[in-house]
Formats: structure tokens, C-alpha cells, sequence
């Protein structure tokens, strides 16, 4: 099975959004770079993402 496309960079500021909304820590980014293939791997196919 081919691996999908990378998320553009917009993705992470969204989640970031969604998980913060205005008070993210300055270390959002970084949490979610490394915690959203983590989350994938556990859901498998049964996360949804909308673009």
C-alpha cells in the first residue's frame, strides 16, 4: 500500500488550532509533529482527516 502524500504545513497550524485554539504552548509545534504519526499508527485506518 503506497504511502499517502505529506500534510502541507497548513495541516499542523489547524490542529494546532483545534487543540489550543488561542493559548498553544511554544512547543506546539513540535508536539504535534511528533505525536501526529504516533496517533496515526494507533488508529490505523480509522482516523479521518479533511483537507
Amino acid at each position: 500500500m503506497p504511502r499517502p502524500a505529506p500534510r502541507p504545513v497548513r495541516a499542523v497550524g489547524r490542529r494546532i488550532e483545534a487543540l489550543w485554539e488561542h493559548d498553544p504552548p511554544k512547543t506546539a509545534r513540535t508536539i504535534v509533529q511528533f505525536k501526529a504519526p504516533q496517533l496515526r499508527k494507533l488508529l490505523g485506518g480509522r482516523i479521518w482527516t479533511s483537507s
